[in-house]
């Protein structure tokens, strides 16, 4: 009987307990939601958003099938620490889809599956004190090599918790961010500074 029991439990530690550790890695985010988060678009935000001290600056991770646009990720989280004079972002490179980290902190783009070009960010928040715990950005391959600089910036933009500003014309910030232009409202620079400052 003994025997048996040590012939189960070897083969439930060789078997079940590797194929949880690899659907976890494949499917953490949808297995283990932090709690009290929801997602909303960041346009729809009703109060600033922000990440906890500890996480900045975020650590940005491009999936290696969006190589293109490895240049403008890097240009963009320069851009960003220059105009807010914060070390923001880290640009930490390129590594397969099924490797990028899920996890408070870490900033993931991915490719965008969808038909049209232009980029996306879902921000994951908590919903008592606004504090971002993860912040998903996808990116179309289609979009126009001219505009992917201020795609990838107004992305970047939404994963600090700036909503879509229509005030100014040629923002950032403005909903269509391929007619926008390199410019932040001194607004949105205050309260990033205010907000990520120490």
């Amino acid at each position: 009987m003994e025997k048996k029991l040590s012939v189960l439990l070897i083969y439930l530690l060789m078997t079940i307990f590797p194929a949880t550790i690899i659907l976890g890695i494949i499917f953490r985010d949808n297995l283990y939601p932090p709690k009290d988060m929801g997602f909303i678009q960041p346009s729809n935000a009703l109060a600033p958003l922000h990440w906890a001290p500890e996480h900045i600056p975020l650590k940005v991770y491009l999936s290696s099938d969006l190589s293109e646009w490895d240049k403008e990720v890097q240009k963009a989280c320069d851009w960003w620490n220059f105009q807010t004079e914060i070390n923001l972002f880290v640009y930490k490179g390129m590594v397969p889809e099924i490797w990028l980290p899920k996890r408070p902190g870490f900033i993931t783009i991915v490719s965008r599956d969808a038909n049209k070009s232009g980029g996306h960010t879902r921000l994951r928040y908590n919903m008592e004190n606004g504090e971002i715990g993860y912040a998903p950005v996808s990116l179309d391959n289609k979009t126009q090599r001219i505009v992917r600089n201020r795609v990838v910036a107004h992305e970047l933009g939404h994963v600090l918790g700036l909503a879509h500003d229509e005030n100014l014309p040629k923002s950032i910030m403005v909903k269509k961010a391929y007619i926008g232009d390199f410019i932040v409202t001194k607004a949105d620079i205050e309260l990033l500074q205010q907000t990520y400052k120490k």
